[in-house]
């Protein structure tokens, strides 16, 4: 290896004791104090790695809320009423005429009502929901 010179005459001073104050030997981390930091650590994280999440502070209220809405949605999902896509008119074929008498009586909710219409009108005869 061939030896240099580091020392660069050429540039400025104020560059040279800029370069000089932040060129400081690293941090000597010893091995207690790596230990240290190791236990603090450890306990530290030991508490939540002991208890379950739904023991934790607030675990209890998230699994009713996730029961609350799982049950939310069991109740409103009703997989469909196949019932309302009847020959209401009793015309002898189910057209659109059909879903205008179902919205007359009221039985209907605006969502099945647009089920229906959908289902009418489809060009294949059978409209997804």
């Amino acid at each position: 290896m061939v030896d240099r010179d580091e020392s660069l005459p050429d540039l400025p001073a104020d560059w040279i004791d800029a370069l000089n104050r932040v060129d400081r030997p690293p941090a000597v981390v010893t091995r207690t104090v790596d230990r240290g930091l190791g236990d603090a650590a450890e306990a530290q994280f030991a508490e939540r790695l002991a208890r379950p999440a739904w023991r934790r502070p607030g675990g209890w209220a998230a699994l009713a809320a996730s029961l609350a809405l799982v049950t939310v949605v069991a109740v409103r999902w009703d997989g469909g009423n196949e019932s309302v896509y009847t020959d209401v008119d009793a015309s002898g074929h189910i057209d659109i005429a059909d879903v205008l008498a179902l919205a007359r009586t009221g039985t209907a909710s605006p969502r099945e009502l647009e089920a229906f219409a959908q289902r009418v009108v489809a060009l294949n005869g059978d409209a997804s929901r």
